[in-house]
């Protein structure tokens, strides 16, 4: 989870971090099943090349408060 004032920017430096999180977990859970990244954050995500490869869902804040 991240909270932001403004749409969150993942940079080159947290894309690579989130991969290697990524990699990590697959590896300490020997899991063969797909890993998705998601991000809950208060203003989403600011869509970008890095965003592109690494995030595959979001939700933000409008999610939590809809009405069902």
């Amino acid at each position: 989870m991240k909270f932001s004032s403004t749409p969150f920017t993942i940079d080159k430096k947290y894309a690579a971090e989130l991969a290697k999180k990524v990699q990590a977990f697959t590896s300490a859970t020997r899991t063969r099943k797909s890993v998705f990244v998601t991000f809950i954050t208060t203003y989403g995500t600011e869509r970008n090349a890095y965003r592109d490869q690494v995030v595959q869902n979001e939700l933000t804040m409008d999610a939590l408060f809809a009405e069902l």
